[in-house]
């Protein structure tokens, strides 16, 4: 059976995360969703969201 093992994304993995955005996306709206979720990354929430 797989397991998925699911991590908390850290800032320091913004360019990553970006890469997965711009490839998931068309092109037309790929580099909006991934600034999107770099800036959701960058945000501090109270309490933490898992």
């Amino acid at each position: 059976m797989n397991s998925i093992k699911i991590e908390i994304a850290r800032e320091q993995d913004s360019e990553v995360i970006r890469e997965i955005y711009q490839t998931a996306f068309p092109e037309e709206e790929s580099a909006m969703v991934a600034k999107l979720a770099v800036d959701l990354l960058a945000e501090k929430t109270v309490p933490e969201i898992l």
